[in-house]
């Protein structure tokens, strides 16, 4: 993921959405902007203005604010699926469902055990399991999920963590201002 971003000159803080929202704060776009562009009184978009801009490390900046909760991890689609680090499962749980059934993915049962939660989420972006210690979000896991039901088997396997917070915490110690 670093690779691909390295080159990168700068990104909002606040837009998870490209001006593709209306959520957008036109930050990248005005309104105005896209008036014009949509009316045909231009014939290109004018360059991002990036309001929000910070000089610094963005990458770095981003992972900490998901850590600490300012910025939501999108796991699906245009941010629909997303979930915070600071909410609790059960809060998570209850966000995801509701918002699942307006926007066509499945969300499964929240399971506790021994101090840890889980909660699986399938989105157009693939199938995912949201993993709480002790009421901390710990990982957002990329799964692969398959049952047999001629063997009556679960052959289900975890594929990668799409979001971890050790990782992420030892890369964010790691870089650069």
């Amino acid at each position: 993921m670093m690779e691909a971003v390295k080159d990168l000159k700068k990104s909002c803080e606040t837009c998870l959405y490209m001006a593709t929202h209306e959520k957008c704060d036109d930050c990248l776009h005005s309104k105005e902007d896209w008036k014009n562009y949509h009316w045909g009184k231009s014939r290109e978009m004018p360059p991002f203005r990036y309001l929000h801009y910070k000089e610094g490390n963005w990458m770095k900046r981003i992972y900490q604010f998901e850590i600490d909760g300012k910025r939501n991890i999108v796991i699906g689609g245009q941010g629909e699926a997303e979930v915070n680090t600071k909410n609790t499962p059960k809060h998570t749980a209850k966000h995801l469902h509701y918002v699942a059934g307006q926007c066509g993915y499945m969300v499964g049962n929240l399971t506790k055990k021994n101090g840890i939660a889980t909660l699986r989420v399938n989105t157009s972006e693939g199938n995912f399991r949201l993993v709480w210690e002790n009421d901390q979000l710990q990982r957002v896991e990329r799964w692969n999920y398959d049952y047999d039901y001629d063997t009556d088997k679960d052959n289900s396997r975890h594929i990668s963590n799409f979001w971890d917070r050790q990782e992420i915490e030892n890369l964010v110690f790691k870089m650069q201002d």
